[in-house]
């Protein structure tokens, strides 16, 4: 697998379907600073959002919400 470099300046991106995958990227988060993308809260069956706890581990890790953040229940993205 080819070595991925990022440059410094480089607009990133990244994009996850469900609060709490952030976690995977944290460092990643922390080293680039991306935009993040975030498809649905997070509310799963109990309909408890859990896309605050998401929004601060992102500022936390010094990367910005984008304009989709949490938009979507869960429910309503598996009817798509």
């Amino acid at each position: 697998m080819p070595k991925v470099r990022h440059m410094p300046n480089d607009p990133t991106l990244l994009v996850i379907g469900h609060p709490g995958h952030e976690l995977r990227s944290y460092e990643w988060m922390r080293k680039t600073r991306p935009t993040v993308l975030v498809l649905t809260d997070g509310g799963g069956a109990t309909n408890h959002p859990r896309i605050e706890r998401t929004r601060g581990v992102v500022t936390q890790a010094g990367a910005v919400a984008g304009q989709l953040f949490g938009t979507f229940t869960d429910r309503d993205l598996y009817r798509f």
